[in-house]
């Protein structure tokens, strides 16, 4: 399934480039430029790629736009604006007047104040909730997500930016974790050079890990005491693996009176 998916990415990537309007910016250099269109594409592609719920996306959308369950920018960020003022009184114990900024300020103040921390029905009421958005209750529920999911003040792209690199590369970045685990963990049973993990450590390649996975690696790179000890471990639970269960009891019982 993950193998398709990299084709899909693979293929959509190429698709964008080769629509794409490129100039010559000299220095062997070409810039491309993509219209509107091929980035609401490409974003409705990662969507669906992906399987990111349908609230992430805007109403221009070919995902939503025939289901009238959406919201416009403009009310989303309305409405990002009413539900900041709440978590500034209730939780922050700030005047309002502090987050009565413009939009780029607003987004900044939310970003920098981690505001998402403070889940939608933990800081908005029953009554504010009905008063505000009981005509819409859909809209409710795409701002309920979109706050919970760290998107509030954001456009599509920047919704589908966000999401991808907090949700999706971080689930993907676990799976790459649990592969290096797995891998260390043979590796070890033929007891493995700490310097071969010192070379990835010391690569910039490592900078591209998230912080998780880069603390696994140089996990790995100590001292050779450890590594020698986990190398024997897995040697020894290899062997015990291809025994039966009535050569693991003679082996405990002659154990036991060799002791």
């Amino acid at each position: 399934m993950n193998n398709d998916k990299d084709k899909n990415m693979e293929w959509l990537i190429k698709e964008m480039v080769n629509k794409a309007e490129s100039s010559d910016i000299g220095n062997n250099k070409t810039e491309l430029t993509f219209s509107d269109e091929q980035e609401l594409q490409f974003c409705d592609s990662m969507v669906t790629l992906y399987a990111i719920d349908r609230n992430i996306c805007s109403p221009s959308s070919s995902l939503i736009k025939q289901s009238g369950k959406h919201i416009s920018e403009n009310f989303s960020n309305n409405d990002c604006r009413f539900i900041t003022t709440s978590v500034v009184e209730k939780k922050m114990n700030l005047d309002p007047a502090d987050a009565d900024l413009n939009l780029a300020e607003i987004k900044e103040f939310y970003l920098r104040n981690n505001l998402k921390d403070y889940e939608f029905d933990k800081v908005m009421s029953k009554g504010a909730i009905d008063l505000y958005w009981g005509n819409r209750p859909h809209q409710r529920e795409i701002m309920e997500w979109r706050w919970n999911n760290g998107l509030a003040f954001m456009n599509y792209k920047e919704r589908v930016l966000t999401y991808l690199s907090d949700v999706v590369l971080l689930n993907n970045e676990t799976e790459v974790t649990k592969m290096i685990t797995k891998l260390y963990s043979i590796q070890s049973a033929i007891s493995i050079l700490q310097s071969d993990f010192q070379t990835i450590v010391d690569s910039s390649l490592l900078k591209k890990f998230h912080p998780t996975t880069r603390g696994v690696i140089k996990g790995f790179a100590t001292g050779r005491i450890n590594l020698d000890k986990m190398a024997k471990d897995a040697i020894y639970h290899n062997y015990l693996a291809t025994k039966t269960e009535a050569e693991l009891d003679e082996m405990w019982e002659n154990d036991s009176k060799e002791q």
